[in-house]
């Protein structure tokens, strides 16, 4: 019972998603500033265009920033969900290890399921294993257990020889004698769309390999996919308003990264 039972402390997840809204915060307030300045050049300077696509670029990597740091935010949030929800309810626990061959063959496969969650935190298989050979390598507990002579929170199984079972499934409500052949011949797939996309760290890698440095942004790309009519992940890069200002994509950064989405047969 005191092996399973855990406190969760959050604490420093916490303190990590607070220091990243405040530094949120500041990068909001800089391109917030810089958009005054924008707004503030005079027309009439000679050399308005350069100082505007000079703060344009700035104003579109503050966005990829700002971008960063929310998925920086995202990504503590779901390890704090994660911490909490992997803290085990240590009485539900230990009466089902308790009474565990009476529960196990009444429980229905949600509730194995969930059980199973409570127990296990990874497990391993074996990459390269044979025809014949075990596939589960490794198991990892969420406590220690006792096995083979040992309390640990890891069970490593031999490679041995098992038994493996091909079940054909069907639905229910069809007749007993009706089943569908699927024939797959693996040597003749081609690339899904899912496998050719390629990440934005791939297509600034791609722009500037092809273009001589050119540097573009997160939001340069996003500009463009979205005009290409590729879905984005909800709320990437878009305004909170419809008539908020935004840096556009200059038309030869625009054409490098079509050119970039073609090659990873995107579009």
């Amino acid at each position: 019972m005191e092996q399973i039972d855990r406190k969760v402390d959050v604490s420093t997840l916490e303190a990590e998603r607070e220091q990243l809204r405040l530094k949120l915060r500041q990068v909001k307030g800089a391109k917030d500033k810089l958009q005054e300045k924008m707004d503030a050049l005079d027309v009439s300077d000679r050399f308005y265009e350069r100082k505007y696509e000079d703060m344009n670029e700035r104003w579109a990597n503050l966005y990829d920033k700002i971008n960063s740091i929310e998925e920086s935010i995202r990504g503590v949030t779901r390890k704090m969900v994660k911490a909490k929800q992997d803290a085990l309810s240590s009485q539900q626990v230990y009466d089902i290890l308790l009474n565990f061959e009476k529960l196990y063959e009444k429980m229905s496969d949600e509730e194995r399921r969930r059980f199973y969650e409570l127990l296990i935190r990874e497990i391993e298989v074996h990459q390269d294993r044979g025809r014949n050979d075990r596939m589960v390598k490794s198991i990892l507990f969420k406590f220690p257990i006792f096995y083979n002579g040992e309390t640990g929170d890891m069970v490593c199984l031999p490679k041995e020889k098992t038994v493996e079972t091909v079940v054909l499934l069907s639905q229910l409500r069809q007749k007993p004698d009706d089943y569908i052949d699927v024939d797959i011949d693996v040597a003749e797939l081609e690339g899904t769309s899912a496998e050719t996309k390629a990440t934005y760290e791939k297509i600034k890698k791609y722009v500037a390999e092809h273009n001589d440095g050119m540097k573009v942004s997160n939001l340069y790309i996003a500009q463009v996919k979205r005009k290409c009519g590729i879905e984005l992940a909800e709320n990437f890069n878009l305004p909170k308003s419809e008539d908020a200002r935004q840096p556009r994509c200059p038309k030869e950064k625009e054409e490098a990264i079509v050119e970039a989405l073609k090659a990873f047969q995107m579009i």
